[in-house]
């Protein structure tokens, strides 16, 4: 009874996080044309994680901002990491997260 409920739980997230996804990208988009520095970085961050955990969602708005903002970005830091995320292997950002997850991430990853 108690896997059931598990199970069900699971399912119920699934697809809740499924129907967000598109207001998610929405509001990612928004806050890389914020003029607050951590905002931006955040949604950098937050549109790396989108991009890793579902591959198949379409980012090409997403992708077409970070490469805009890498481009006339104030902030140097900013800028690179918004080159990265727009131009990043998924595959090496799934090593990464599954040595992190092993405790074994290397300072050089």
């Amino acid at each position: 009874m108690k896997r059931i409920f598990i199970i069900l739980i699971a399912l119920t997230i699934s697809s809740f996080a499924q129907s967000t996804l598109p207001k998610a990208s929405e509001n990612y988009f928004h806050a890389l044309k914020s003029d607050n520095i951590g905002v931006v970085e955040s949604a950098v961050f937050n549109i790396v994680q989108l991009k890793l955990h579902y591959p198949k969602q379409n980012t090409d708005q997403l992708l077409k901002a970070l490469i805009e903002l890498s481009q006339v970005s104030d902030c140097e830091s900013l800028r690179y990491r918004a080159y990265l995320a727009a131009t990043s292997n998924n595959a090496l950002f799934a090593l990464k997260l599954k040595l992190k997850n092993m405790k074994i991430l290397s300072p050089f990853l």
